[in-house]
Protein backbone atom coordinates (compact mmCIF):
# COMPACT_ATOMS: atom_id res chain seq x y z
CA UNK A 1 0.00 0.00 0.00
CA UNK A 2 1.63 3.15 -1.53
CA UNK A 3 1.78 5.95 1.66
CA UNK A 4 -1.18 8.75 1.27
CA UNK A 5 -3.27 6.68 -0.71
CA UNK A 6 -6.33 5.37 0.73
CA UNK A 7 -9.68 4.27 -0.47
CA UNK A 8 -10.95 7.40 -1.70
CA UNK A 9 -8.24 7.92 -3.78
CA UNK A 10 -8.44 5.35 -5.64
CA UNK A 11 -11.68 5.21 -5.99
CA UNK A 12 -11.54 8.70 -7.46
CA UNK A 13 -8.71 7.55 -9.86
CA UNK A 14 -11.38 4.60 -10.99
CA UNK A 15 -14.06 6.84 -11.74
CA UNK A 16 -11.26 9.57 -13.61
CA UNK A 17 -10.00 6.41 -16.02
CA UNK A 18 -13.25 4.97 -16.50
CA UNK A 19 -14.99 8.05 -17.49
CA UNK A 20 -11.88 9.31 -19.58
CA UNK A 21 -11.43 5.52 -21.66
CA UNK A 22 -15.24 5.22 -22.02
CA UNK A 23 -15.70 8.80 -23.34
CA UNK A 24 -12.49 8.09 -25.65
CA UNK A 25 -14.50 5.39 -27.05
CA UNK A 26 -17.86 5.76 -27.40
CA UNK A 27 -17.08 9.59 -28.59
CA UNK A 28 -13.73 9.55 -29.95
CA UNK A 29 -13.47 6.47 -31.35
CA UNK A 30 -16.82 5.43 -32.40
CA UNK A 31 -18.55 8.89 -32.17
CA UNK A 32 -21.39 7.10 -30.45
CA UNK A 33 -23.06 9.84 -27.82
CA UNK A 34 -27.09 9.33 -26.14
CA UNK A 35 -28.80 12.19 -27.62
CA UNK A 36 -32.79 11.50 -27.89
CA UNK A 37 -36.19 12.70 -27.45
CA UNK A 38 -37.65 11.90 -24.16
CA UNK A 39 -39.71 14.32 -21.79
CA UNK A 40 -40.90 11.96 -19.27
CA UNK A 41 -36.97 11.12 -19.03
CA UNK A 42 -35.80 14.25 -18.81
CA UNK A 43 -38.37 15.04 -16.44
CA UNK A 44 -37.65 12.29 -13.96
CA UNK A 45 -33.65 13.43 -14.45
CA UNK A 46 -34.93 16.79 -13.27
CA UNK A 47 -37.53 15.82 -10.46
CA UNK A 48 -35.09 13.77 -9.00
CA UNK A 49 -31.58 16.15 -9.46
CA UNK A 50 -34.12 18.89 -7.49
CA UNK A 51 -35.03 16.64 -4.59
CA UNK A 52 -31.95 14.85 -4.28
CA UNK A 53 -29.76 18.88 -4.43
CA UNK A 54 -32.86 20.05 -1.35
CA UNK A 55 -32.18 16.71 0.38
CA UNK A 56 -28.00 17.99 0.28
CA UNK A 57 -28.40 21.94 1.36
CA UNK A 58 -30.40 21.13 3.85
CA UNK A 59 -27.90 18.39 5.18
CA UNK A 60 -24.94 21.15 4.73
CA UNK A 61 -27.06 23.81 6.36
CA UNK A 62 -27.99 21.40 9.60
CA UNK A 63 -24.19 20.63 9.94
CA UNK A 64 -23.27 24.43 9.72
CA UNK A 65 -25.77 24.72 12.69
CA UNK A 66 -24.36 21.71 14.37
CA UNK A 67 -20.14 22.48 14.00
CA UNK A 68 -20.25 26.29 12.64
CA UNK A 69 -18.15 24.94 9.58
CA UNK A 70 -17.62 27.67 7.03
CA UNK A 71 -17.69 24.88 4.10
CA UNK A 72 -20.70 23.85 5.09
CA UNK A 73 -22.43 26.99 4.58
CA UNK A 74 -21.39 27.28 0.81
CA UNK A 75 -22.14 23.65 0.53
CA UNK A 76 -25.58 24.74 1.09
CA UNK A 77 -25.82 27.31 -0.88
CA UNK A 78 -24.67 26.10 -3.58
CA UNK A 79 -26.69 22.98 -3.90
CA UNK A 80 -29.54 25.09 -3.17
CA UNK A 81 -28.64 26.95 -6.33
CA UNK A 82 -28.40 23.81 -8.11
CA UNK A 83 -31.64 22.59 -6.76
CA UNK A 84 -33.51 26.49 -7.78
CA UNK A 85 -32.12 25.88 -10.90
CA UNK A 86 -33.54 21.96 -11.52
CA UNK A 87 -36.98 23.29 -10.61
CA UNK A 88 -36.71 25.85 -12.90
CA UNK A 89 -36.05 23.28 -15.75
CA UNK A 90 -38.63 21.14 -14.68
CA UNK A 91 -41.31 23.70 -14.87
CA UNK A 92 -39.79 24.00 -18.66
CA UNK A 93 -40.12 20.28 -19.18
CA UNK A 94 -43.73 20.17 -18.20
CA UNK A 95 -44.76 23.19 -19.88
CA UNK A 96 -43.12 21.32 -23.25
CA UNK A 97 -45.05 18.32 -23.07
CA UNK A 98 -47.64 17.08 -25.10
CA UNK A 99 -47.15 20.60 -27.41
CA UNK A 100 -49.98 21.68 -30.08
CA UNK A 101 -50.85 19.85 -32.73
CA UNK A 102 -49.22 21.27 -35.99
CA UNK A 103 -46.65 23.37 -34.62
CA UNK A 104 -43.61 22.43 -37.11
CA UNK A 105 -40.42 23.60 -34.51
CA UNK A 106 -40.14 23.65 -30.66
CA UNK A 107 -37.08 26.60 -30.39
CA UNK A 108 -36.60 27.32 -26.41
CA UNK A 109 -33.64 29.82 -27.28
CA UNK A 110 -30.87 30.12 -25.25
CA UNK A 111 -32.28 31.14 -22.16
CA UNK A 112 -32.77 28.10 -20.81
CA UNK A 113 -29.11 27.11 -21.55
CA UNK A 114 -28.16 30.12 -19.92
CA UNK A 115 -30.10 29.44 -16.73
CA UNK A 116 -28.15 26.06 -16.30
CA UNK A 117 -25.20 26.99 -17.39
CA UNK A 118 -24.87 30.09 -14.81
CA UNK A 119 -26.70 27.72 -12.09
CA UNK A 120 -23.89 24.98 -12.53
CA UNK A 121 -20.59 27.63 -12.75
CA UNK A 122 -21.88 29.36 -9.75
CA UNK A 123 -22.52 26.22 -7.79
CA UNK A 124 -19.20 24.86 -8.57
CA UNK A 125 -17.39 28.40 -8.28
CA UNK A 126 -19.33 28.38 -4.39
CA UNK A 127 -17.66 24.36 -3.38
CA UNK A 128 -14.13 26.16 -4.42
CA UNK A 129 -14.45 29.05 -2.50
CA UNK A 130 -16.09 27.74 0.73
CA UNK A 131 -13.18 25.00 0.48
CA UNK A 132 -10.54 27.69 0.41
CA UNK A 133 -12.21 29.68 3.26
CA UNK A 134 -12.35 26.72 5.25
CA UNK A 135 -8.94 25.71 5.03
CA UNK A 136 -7.23 29.41 5.75
CA UNK A 137 -9.74 28.76 8.80
CA UNK A 138 -11.98 31.68 7.72
CA UNK A 139 -14.91 32.54 9.93
CA UNK A 140 -18.23 32.26 8.04
CA UNK A 141 -19.74 35.91 8.39
CA UNK A 142 -23.49 36.54 7.80
CA UNK A 143 -24.00 33.09 6.95
CA UNK A 144 -28.08 33.69 6.39
CA UNK A 145 -26.97 35.82 3.70
CA UNK A 146 -24.42 33.83 1.99
CA UNK A 147 -27.01 31.00 1.90
CA UNK A 148 -29.89 33.18 0.74
CA UNK A 149 -28.03 35.70 -1.81
CA UNK A 150 -26.59 33.13 -4.64
CA UNK A 151 -30.31 31.62 -5.20
CA UNK A 152 -32.06 34.96 -5.17
CA UNK A 153 -29.22 35.66 -7.54
CA UNK A 154 -30.32 33.33 -9.47
CA UNK A 155 -33.65 33.84 -9.83
CA UNK A 156 -32.78 37.35 -10.59
CA UNK A 157 -30.51 36.32 -13.28
CA UNK A 158 -33.09 33.87 -15.04
CA UNK A 159 -35.89 36.91 -15.65
CA UNK A 160 -32.73 38.71 -17.22
CA UNK A 161 -31.61 36.16 -19.06
CA UNK A 162 -35.15 35.81 -20.74
CA UNK A 163 -35.70 39.41 -21.02
CA UNK A 164 -32.12 39.77 -23.07
CA UNK A 165 -31.31 36.45 -24.51
CA UNK A 166 -31.33 37.61 -27.94
CA UNK A 167 -28.41 39.95 -26.92
CA UNK A 168 -26.34 37.48 -25.79
CA UNK A 169 -23.74 35.18 -27.34
CA UNK A 170 -25.37 31.74 -29.18
CA UNK A 171 -23.87 28.59 -26.57
CA UNK A 172 -25.64 26.53 -28.98
CA UNK A 173 -27.07 25.94 -32.29
CA UNK A 174 -30.64 25.78 -32.84
CA UNK A 175 -33.01 22.82 -31.81
CA UNK A 176 -36.08 22.00 -33.90
CA UNK A 177 -38.57 19.18 -33.98
CA UNK A 178 -39.98 18.63 -37.72
CA UNK A 179 -43.13 16.06 -38.26
CA UNK A 180 -42.39 13.99 -41.09
CA UNK A 181 -45.39 11.04 -42.08
CA UNK A 182 -46.63 10.66 -38.43
CA UNK A 183 -42.48 10.75 -36.66
CA UNK A 184 -41.20 13.17 -35.91
CA UNK A 185 -37.30 14.18 -37.24
CA UNK A 186 -34.80 16.19 -34.57
CA UNK A 187 -32.26 18.59 -35.64
CA UNK A 188 -30.15 18.46 -32.30
CA UNK A 189 -27.82 21.16 -31.23
CA UNK A 190 -24.10 21.52 -31.31
CA UNK A 191 -22.03 23.72 -29.19
CA UNK A 192 -20.69 27.15 -30.14
CA UNK A 193 -17.11 27.43 -29.55
CA UNK A 194 -18.21 30.08 -26.67
CA UNK A 195 -20.50 27.97 -25.73
CA UNK A 196 -18.26 24.88 -25.26
CA UNK A 197 -15.69 27.35 -23.06
CA UNK A 198 -18.31 28.25 -20.92
CA UNK A 199 -19.69 24.96 -20.17
CA UNK A 200 -16.10 23.27 -19.96
CA UNK A 201 -14.46 25.73 -17.48
CA UNK A 202 -17.92 24.79 -15.54
CA UNK A 203 -16.54 21.28 -15.33
CA UNK A 204 -13.10 22.72 -14.46
CA UNK A 205 -14.36 23.87 -11.32
CA UNK A 206 -16.56 21.24 -10.20
CA UNK A 207 -13.09 19.01 -10.49
CA UNK A 208 -11.75 21.97 -8.50
CA UNK A 209 -14.81 21.13 -6.07
CA UNK A 210 -13.89 17.20 -6.24
CA UNK A 211 -9.80 18.18 -5.01
CA UNK A 212 -11.49 20.31 -1.97
CA UNK A 213 -14.02 17.82 -1.03
CA UNK A 214 -11.38 15.11 -0.91
CA UNK A 215 -8.80 17.44 1.07
CA UNK A 216 -11.68 17.90 3.80
CA UNK A 217 -12.81 14.68 3.61
CA UNK A 218 -9.01 13.36 4.81
CA UNK A 219 -8.78 16.22 7.46
CA UNK A 220 -12.09 15.40 9.12
CA UNK A 221 -12.77 11.82 7.71
CA UNK A 222 -16.52 12.34 7.17
CA UNK A 223 -18.24 9.87 5.20
CA UNK A 224 -20.64 12.50 2.88
CA UNK A 225 -17.27 14.11 2.24
CA UNK A 226 -15.59 11.18 0.22
CA UNK A 227 -18.98 10.64 -2.13
CA UNK A 228 -19.21 14.60 -2.41
CA UNK A 229 -15.76 14.44 -3.96
CA UNK A 230 -17.03 11.41 -6.15
CA UNK A 231 -19.98 13.09 -7.03
CA UNK A 232 -18.23 15.89 -8.43
CA UNK A 233 -16.20 13.85 -10.59
CA UNK A 234 -19.55 12.73 -12.67
CA UNK A 235 -20.86 16.59 -12.47
CA UNK A 236 -17.50 17.52 -14.38
CA UNK A 237 -17.88 15.10 -17.08
CA UNK A 238 -21.56 16.11 -17.26
CA UNK A 239 -20.23 19.45 -18.18
CA UNK A 240 -17.66 18.29 -20.77
CA UNK A 241 -20.82 16.32 -22.58
CA UNK A 242 -22.60 19.45 -22.17
CA UNK A 243 -19.53 21.36 -23.98
CA UNK A 244 -20.13 18.99 -26.52
CA UNK A 245 -23.74 18.16 -26.85
CA UNK A 246 -25.99 20.49 -25.03
CA UNK A 247 -28.75 19.10 -23.96
CA UNK A 248 -30.63 22.00 -22.21
CA UNK A 249 -33.57 21.49 -24.00
CA UNK A 250 -37.26 20.12 -22.95
CA UNK A 251 -37.76 16.95 -23.53
CA UNK A 252 -33.75 16.12 -24.65
CA UNK A 253 -31.94 13.76 -22.57
CA UNK A 254 -27.93 13.40 -23.62
CA UNK A 255 -25.57 11.59 -21.73
CA UNK A 256 -24.65 14.33 -19.66
CA UNK A 257 -28.16 13.99 -17.98
CA UNK A 258 -27.45 10.09 -17.52
CA UNK A 259 -24.03 11.85 -15.66
CA UNK A 260 -25.90 13.77 -13.70
CA UNK A 261 -28.30 10.79 -12.37
CA UNK A 262 -25.19 8.93 -11.60
CA UNK A 263 -24.19 12.16 -9.15
CA UNK A 264 -27.57 12.18 -7.48
CA UNK A 265 -27.27 8.31 -7.12
CA UNK A 266 -23.70 8.89 -5.74
CA UNK A 267 -24.80 12.11 -3.55
CA UNK A 268 -27.86 9.64 -2.21
CA UNK A 269 -25.43 7.10 -0.75
CA UNK A 270 -23.92 10.45 0.16
CA UNK A 271 -27.35 11.08 2.64
CA UNK A 272 -27.45 7.54 3.70
CA UNK A 273 -23.50 7.04 4.50
CA UNK A 274 -24.24 10.49 6.76
CA UNK A 275 -27.04 9.07 8.44
CA UNK A 276 -25.98 5.49 9.31
CA UNK A 277 -22.70 7.94 10.76
CA UNK A 278 -24.70 9.85 12.54
CA UNK A 279 -27.37 6.97 14.32
CA UNK A 280 -24.06 5.47 15.09
CA UNK A 281 -22.66 8.63 16.82
CA UNK A 282 -26.34 8.25 18.60
CA UNK A 283 -25.95 5.08 19.98
CA UNK A 284 -22.55 5.63 21.16
CA UNK A 285 -23.24 8.44 22.65
CA UNK A 286 -26.24 7.07 24.29
CA UNK A 287 -24.16 4.32 25.31
CA UNK A 288 -21.43 6.54 26.92
CA UNK A 289 -24.16 7.97 28.85
CA UNK A 290 -25.28 4.76 30.22
CA UNK A 291 -21.93 3.95 31.58
CA UNK A 292 -21.43 7.25 32.80
CA UNK A 293 -24.60 6.79 34.96
CA UNK A 294 -23.32 3.63 36.50
CA UNK A 295 -20.35 5.07 37.13
CA UNK A 296 -21.99 7.79 39.02
CA UNK A 297 -24.20 5.15 40.78
CA UNK A 298 -21.33 3.10 41.61
CA UNK A 299 -19.67 6.27 42.91
CA UNK A 300 -22.80 7.36 44.90
CA UNK A 301 -23.00 3.74 46.29
CA UNK A 302 -18.85 3.90 47.97
CA UNK A 303 -19.43 7.50 49.15
CA UNK A 304 -22.68 5.87 50.95
CA UNK A 305 -21.02 3.35 52.42
CA UNK A 306 -17.71 5.41 53.64
CA UNK A 307 -20.15 8.08 54.75
CA UNK A 308 -21.57 4.92 57.13
CA UNK A 309 -18.06 3.62 57.59
CA UNK A 310 -17.36 6.86 58.95
CA UNK A 311 -20.19 7.31 61.12
CA UNK A 312 -20.25 4.01 62.91
CA UNK A 313 -16.16 4.51 63.31
CA UNK A 314 -16.84 7.35 64.82
CA UNK A 315 -19.43 6.09 67.14
CA UNK A 316 -17.39 2.81 68.10
CA UNK A 317 -14.27 5.19 68.75
CA UNK A 318 -16.51 7.43 71.24
CA UNK A 319 -17.95 4.32 73.05
CA UNK A 320 -14.31 3.26 73.92
CA UNK A 321 -13.45 6.89 75.08
CA UNK A 322 -16.53 6.59 76.70
CA UNK A 323 -15.37 2.65 78.48
CA UNK A 324 -11.74 4.51 79.50
CA UNK A 325 -12.73 7.56 81.39
CA UNK A 326 -12.97 7.13 84.98
CA UNK A 327 -16.03 7.11 86.73
CA UNK A 328 -15.54 10.04 89.34
CA UNK A 329 -14.35 11.91 86.49
CA UNK A 330 -18.11 11.73 84.07
CA UNK A 331 -20.47 14.07 85.78
CA UNK A 332 -23.32 13.15 83.59
CA UNK A 333 -22.49 9.29 85.21
CA UNK A 334 -22.19 10.78 88.74
CA UNK A 335 -25.20 12.93 88.92
CA UNK A 336 -26.54 9.57 87.17
CA UNK A 337 -25.45 7.33 90.26
CA UNK A 338 -26.52 10.18 93.00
Amino acid sequence: RLRGIDGLDRTLTGALVGLLLSSFVTSGLLGFHIQFLSSGLDLVVDTTTTVVTLFVAALAWARFGEARETIAVFQAASFLVGATANAFSTLVVLDAIDPIPGVASIAPGQAALYVSTTARILAAALLVVGGLGAFRRVAARLPLATLAMPPLSLVGGIALMHIFASDLPPLSSPFSVTPAGGSELATLPDSTPFGALVQASGGVLFLGGAIVARRVHRRERRRFDAYLALGLVFAAFSQFYLALYPGTYPGLVTSGDLLRLSFDFVMLLGIEAEARATLLNLQRANGDLKRLAGVEAAQAGLEERARLSRELHDGVAQDLWLLGVPFSAHPALENRHC
